[in-house]
């Protein structure tokens, strides 16, 4: 099965975090992002980074930055499930 490696690096750009439809914009643009490579059969390889965060990460979307990331992409893929591994030997 063929990878592709997806930069989602500016998905955050120019978003405030505590604006309203913050998620919404995100998830859209993540679909905008990913979905060409879904739809060529390809498994999209992401980063956790997802850009600038106005008024730092911990500021602006505090502890829980990748699980948030995870969750964004999960629902911008409208995907049955999500597992977040952490802490675990070996990963």
């Amino acid at each position: 099965i063929p990878g592709q490696y997806v930069d989602l690096s500016r998905i955050f750009d120019h978003l405030d975090a505590s604006q309203t439809g913050f998620r919404d914009i995100a998830r859209q643009r993540i679909h905008e992002e990913i979905q060409p490579y879904l739809d060529e059969d390809k498994v999209p390889v992401v980063t956790g980074f997802m850009g600038h965060v106005d008024k730092g990460i911990l500021e602006g979307i505090g502890r829980g930055y990748s699980d948030l990331t995870a969750g964004l992409v999960a629902a911008a893929l409208k995907a049955d499930a999500l597992q977040v591994w952490k802490e675990s030997d070996g990963i």
